[in-house]
């Protein structure tokens, strides 16, 4: 859980740096400048590197997850192995964030860098959901087409989160002047996004009926209320910022409202399934 909520706290904390147009407060990496490991001699300096030290809590949080699963009694091999993938995912988003500053925070890099976070907040949804519940096998609570659509339902979060880095790609908060930005106007981005949120909102709806008739587990009934709900803010959020300026601070909530969507719709999937034979230590 710690590693879990710090991954995700990253992600909000590398928008700040985006939105307070501090992105290239350092020039350099791992470096802020050169031959300076840290320099906060002005705001954006201090901006930046307040988010590269926070990647050290996160690094220390995957590490204590690691050493929890190798002291754990039984040890666990997919436990292990889903702690040091984190691990290594930590590392390559550091790199990947070298990387982006190097080349100046071109839109492409960004959005490689913010995609990369979320896959590394899904691998923590599942080992925080692994580690409390038996190594499986495991049986599907539900039928196949409302396991189909579920699923349907994760992919097409998936693809709102792309469609929201080409809203972000176009729009005023590259982080910095420099920075390269999408071609594409933002009303041509923001209506491509606006249409997949409204799809996905469309089927979390026809999710949430298919769960209701089938009689599923509470757990998943919460989620999909729990979905429902923050899409709906989020949807909100997001013609709030188109019609007034797109806003810094709403950028930022909106960048944590898209975590936690994403999350629901990841946890979803891991309602409707239990070990066989067994119920889940969590419950």
């Amino acid at each position: 859980m710690l590693a879990l909520v710090l991954l995700s706290m990253i992600i909000v904390t590398g928008a700040s740096v985006r939105l307070s147009g501090s992105g290239l407060g350092c020039s350099d990496w791992p470096n802020c400048e050169a031959g300076e490991l840290i320099q906060v001699s002005n705001r954006n300096q201090a901006i930046e590197q307040i988010n590269r030290l926070f990647t050290g809590l996160v690094a220390l949080g995957v590490i204590v997850a690691i050493l929890g699963s190798i002291w754990r009694v039984p040890r666990r091999k997919d436990l292990t192995q889903i702690s040091l993938a984190l691990v290594a995912g930590v590392l390559l988003q550091g790199v990947i964030g070298g990387i982006t500053v190097l080349l100046e925070l071109q839109w492409q890099s960004v959005a490689v860098h913010f995609l990369a976070s979320i896959v590394l907040v899904s691998a923590g949804l599942v080992l925080h959901r692994r580690a409390g519940e038996t190594p499986g096998p495991f049986e599907q609570l539900v039928s196949k087409p409302t396991l189909f659509a579920a699923r349907t339902l994760l992919g097409l979060a998936a693809w709102v989160l792309v469609a929201g880095t080409l809203v972000t790609a176009s729009g005023p908060h590259g982080g910095d002047r420099v920075a390269t930005r999408l071609s594409w106007s933002i009303p041509t981005t923001a209506q491509l996004h606006s249409v997949s949120v409204w799809i996905l909102i469309a089927l979390v709806l026809v999710v949430f009926v298919m769960l209701r008739r089938e009689g599923a587990p509470r757990e998943s009934l919460r989620c999909i209320e729990a979905l429902l709900l923050i899409g709906v803010a989020q949807a909100a959020l997001g013609y709030y910022q188109y019609f007034n300026g797109i806003p810094a601070l709403a950028v930022g909530f909106h960048v944590a409202g898209a975590v936690a969507v994403f999350a629901a719709a990841q946890w979803l999937q891991f309602t409707l399934r239990r070990p066989t034979g067994s119920e889940t230590m969590a419950e």
